[in-house]
């Protein structure tokens, strides 16, 4: 059973581009209400332990500061990159992956519209199937010839569309 093929460089014309964020508004909120309550509860454990001196509570308060503002921020920069070419499908998790995953066009035998039945979010590489989901409830299923592959979209006839494009695109040329 073959890899994933991986590419730095996404190769085609792009015939479809989506990027997922993770940034939903019930993420911000828990984040928000979460670094409140560290930072409450950090500040009041420092300041009732007269051990501490004014610099370990400071230096506390920071740490507590930065590293939830760190939190926030790669939260805020994570996205998933979808994109269809004449050539294949690529996607790539910013900024941890930097380079593609790829399923070129020639190994794409069908691809039907499904629930995501797992309703997670992230990539789960497999001998027979991979994912690669936000949080979406919809995915297109992708059947290659030796394994299944899910892509979670927002926009699913679009991108179901835009593989029916790739294919037709590739039939024409050949």
């Amino acid at each position: 059973m073959p890899k994933l093929q991986r590419k730095s460089e996404i190769e085609g014309a792009v015939i479809f581009s989506e990027e997922q964020r993770l940034w939903d508004t019930w993420i911000r909120y828990f984040l928000m209400v979460e670094f409140l309550f560290i930072f409450t509860l950090v500040s009041v454990l420092m300041i009732q332990d007269k051990a501490n001196s004014m610099a370990d509570i400071i230096f506390s308060t920071v740490m507590v500061f930065v590293i939830g503002l760190a939190g926030i921020l790669l939260i805020r920069v994570f996205m998933m990159d979808v994109r269809v070419t004449t050539k294949g499908i690529y996607v790539r998790y910013k900024p941890i992956d930097r380079k593609y995953y790829f399923i070129p066009q020639t190994e794409i035998r069908s691809w039907e519209i499904t629930k995501n039945q797992m309703m997670q979010s992230g990539k789960n590489i497999r001998k027979q199937s991979a994912t690669f989901t936000m949080i979406s409830s919809r995915v297109i299923l992708i059947h290659t010839s030796d394994r299944k592959i899910r892509i979670g979209t927002n926009r699913t006839s679009e991108f179901s569309d835009a593989i029916s494009r790739m294919q037709l695109l590739h039939k024409q040329q050949y």
